[in-house]
């Protein structure tokens, strides 16, 4: 299971504050396993869509830790024109809106000193983490490429930060808010551009909630009857 604990553990092994990157606390199943720890955890977690390359073992002749860093640096392009934009237009956008509030608590956009050690909100790992990762120095597969750029950067971020976009876009429409909004329209098309070279968009299939709910269901009672049987 993954846990935060574990990603403290690792992140200790190359930066020296990890509690910087983690922005968030642990999991039920993290609480479950220190007050009871012989108590089985389940998590069905299911995607709703699916993608070939997500699977695919064939590599791509490129290096993994290169590949990384390009999306990361496409990442921190993006975020450097949310930065910018927002310092221009803080005074104008409507502060009653929800995302206001997730913009202030730094949700949606990166703090400014800290762009350049990359991780959240524009990646699961900060720049260090993916210079310094030995296994990082390997050819890159299909699957690969396909978690860099879904997974762990590049749209990942695109979806979380284009709540700014969400919020410019209810606001009252100044000329500033009107040239941001222009601004960083073109930026997301240009980074999901480069996405687009990778993943081929074309090739997702969309998982029908009634399979996802009885794929659940199913997992859950073949972990039920497992205890059981084990009594």
């Amino acid at each position: 299971m993954w846990t935060v604990r574990k990603l403290y553990d690792y992140l200790e092994t190359s930066t020296p504050a990890p509690e910087e990157f983690i922005s968030y606390g642990t999991t039920s199943c993290d609480y479950l396993a220190e007050i009871k720890p012989d108590a089985l955890c389940m998590v069905s977690e299911m995607g709703y869509v699916r993608h070939p390359g997500d699977e695919s073992e064939r590599e791509t002749g490129q290096n993994l830790r290169r590949f990384a860093l390009r999306v990361d640096a496409d990442s921190k392009y993006l975020a450097s024109a949310l930065i910018e934009e927002w310092e221009k237009v803080r005074d104008d956008v409507d502060i009653g809106d929800p995302i206001h509030r997730a913009v202030l608590a730094g949700a949606v956009l990166p703090a400014k000193e800290r762009l350049s050690e990359g991780g959240r909100p524009m990646s699961l790992y900060p720049t260090p983490q993916i210079l310094f990762n030995p296994g990082n120095d390997r050819t890159m597969t299909e699957a690969d490429a396909f978690q860099v750029c879904m997974v762990e950067g590049g749209f990942f971020f695109l979806c979380q930060s284009y709540q700014f976009v969400r919020l410019l876009r209810a606001s009252p429409q100044t000329p500033a808010v009107r040239h941001a909004v222009e601004r960083l329209e073109r930026a997301y098309d240009d980074v999901l551009a480069e996405i687009n070279r990778h993943v081929d968009f074309d090739a997702f299939e969309v998982v029908d909630c009634d399979t996802l709910t009885k794929t659940q269901l199913g997992s859950g009672l073949i972990v039920l009857n497992s205890l059981l049987e084990k009594g």
